[in-house]
């Protein structure tokens, strides 16, 4: 379902103060040994009457948990787990005690959306298997793929779980090195090389990984070999297409600093025509082929996953020093 944005009710920042998210609703709440993630951390959810306790961790170490109290179908308050002291005011979400939390559904996915200041979502658990490794890989390959110009003339491609880091190089399979049994941003190509990543506003940045071999859990930036350039092609406009379909979840982020934030946010705005009033925002997406100023922000209108993700990612950024 999507909804006309109002200029009033959002400013150029992004920021949604007043607007309402109208999501569909599952008929149920939280089943009983359901699990959910924030692609950083797994929760699975035991339904005692009206609480819900969500005990869970990372790939490598438990011990993170919270409950929740019903409060309607679909609505709940964020408390302390019932083992923990009262006094205790830490969650492994990016909420405050006592905050409204939805179970709403995005596209085909169940979210359970926690809602901080001026009502707006600041955190987000989306329904899965439960199967943690694999749900972090996924996010990594959705970070990656797409079709690189190198500025030595190659083309890279990734594809899922399959790159070609040169322009007549087949399709082969690659993995990713964890670090603490989680996987990570460095991979494995199918020629024994070990690269890491890391997200740029053009596309992405290679670094030979430099893997300590007395800690195989400490890897630093080697040499950069090459700063690519994304090639946007006429369905995948954007530099990041996935933030039109997919709920974007903080553990997905973790590798952008808030400069790459405020651009991947503002980039939902500008696919559909959005007019900034930012000098820098106004000439990084002038620049783009696929941008077409609208000059009228009263006829935007976005789809209530892109309004989702444009809270989470703007959550993301004020949580980020300056």
């Amino acid at each position: 379902m999507k909804r006309l944005l109002l200029l009033s009710l959002i400013t150029l920042a992004g920021t949604l103060a007043g607007h309402a998210f109208q999501p569909t609703a599952p008929k149920t709440g939280i089943k009983n040994n359901t699990y959910w993630t924030n692609t950083d951390l797994s929760f699975k959810a035991t339904v005692k009457g009206t609480l819900v306790i969500m005990e869970g961790g990372s790939c490598h170490e438990g011990g993170y948990r919270f409950a929740l109290r019903q409060q309607g179908n679909n609505t709940y308050t964020l408390i302390n787990h019932p083992d923990d002291d009262p006094s205790n005011s830490y969650t492994p979400v990016h909420a405050t005690l006592g905050c409204k939390v939805m179970v709403q559904r995005y596209g085909n996915t169940d979210c359970i959306v926690f809602y901080g200041k001026n009502n707006q979502p600041s955190d987000v658990l989306k329904h899965y298997d439960g199967n943690l490794r694999k749900e972090i890989q996924q996010a990594l390959y959705t970070d990656l793929e797409g079709r690189y110009n190198h500025p030595g003339g190659e083309q890279l491609t990734f594809a899922g779980n399959k790159c070609a880091l040169a322009t007549n190089e087949p399709l082969r399979p690659y993995t990713f090195v964890d670090v603490y049994e989680t996987p990570t941003n460095t991979f494995r190509n199918a020629n024994g090389q070990i690269i890491t990543y890391r997200p740029s506003i053009q596309g992405i940045d290679l670094y030979r990984a430099k893997i300590n071999p007395q800690d195989e859990d400490d890897i630093q930036d080697g040499d950069c070999i090459g700063q690519l350039e994304k090639v946007i092609g006429d369905v995948d406009n954007g530099r990041w297409p996935y933030t039109a379909e997919k709920v974007v979840t903080r553990g997905m982020l973790g590798l952008y600093n808030k400069y790459l934030l405020r651009v991947m946010r503002n980039e939902i705005y500008a696919r559909h025509g959005w007019h900034f009033d930012d000098a820098y925002l106004r000439e990084h997406f002038s620049s783009q082929w696929w941008y077409k100023d609208l000059h009228n922000n009263a006829a935007v209108k976005l789809s209530d996953t892109e309004l989702l993700n444009i809270a989470i990612i703007k959550s993301m950024e004020d949580s980020m020093e300056e």
